[in-house]
């Protein structure tokens, strides 16, 4: 089950980007204040604060996202709990910053942190 996120979180608890965004998710809603654009809706929900994947897709892959204009001087938070163990072929990967929002593209350019891949972690 692979798992593609941009700058969006697997149970995201907290993202701190120093006077351009601050998003812990309190007000139940991805869509405003920031607005996070999904691939699809039906993957995302929040719970207790946190944003989680719902999607049941095995070996699939969903992202969401949101644009910044400050990549540089930045600082990231966040928390990720995996209910999952990870291994070569299904693991989660985290764009700090990416050129292009569709991360299929080849031609894209960006910044992730990988948690997972390789087998049995």
């Amino acid at each position: 089950m692979k798992k593609i996120i941009i700058i969006g979180f697997f149970a995201f608890q907290s993202i701190a980007v120093h006077a351009q965004l601050m998003e812990n998710f309190a007000d139940g809603d991805y869509t405003s204040n920031p607005a996070w654009t999904p691939d699809n809706s039906n993957n995302w929900t929040i719970q207790s604060n946190q944003l989680q994947s719902n999607s049941s897709a095995v070996n699939g892959s969903f992202l969401i996202s949101t644009p910044s204009t400050r990549a540089l001087n930045a600082q990231w938070e966040f928390l990720i709990n995996l209910q999952f163990n990870t291994s070569g072929l299904n693991y989660v990967d985290v764009y700090l910053i990416s050129e292009l929002p569709t991360l299929t593209n080849s031609s894209n350019k960006g910044y992730f942190i990988r948690i997972g891949g390789v087998d049995d972690e």
